[in-house]
């Protein structure tokens, strides 16, 4: 599959807890337990808010669900 990338870092990118795990269709509650078990690349800036590309996400997730 080819790596599609997006026309600016702006149209990929996701903040807060609630857009990132509406991308992966998960809940919130269940996105702050993926960070805290998990290699899941989202970024807590200052740490409280959230933020995540969609294409590093995608990768993450195409790769967590083949088994690497």
């Amino acid at each position: 599959m080819r790596q599609q990338f997006p026309a600016s870092v702006s149209d990929d990118a996701l903040w807060g807890q609630k857009a990132i795990s509406t991308f992966l269709g998960c809940s919130p509650d269940y996105l702050a337990k993926l960070m805290g078990k998990t290699d899941i690349p989202v970024t807590r800036i200052d740490g409280r808010r959230c933020f995540a590309l969609k294409s590093v996400l995608r990768a993450w997730a195409l790769g967590f669900a083949n088994g690497k």
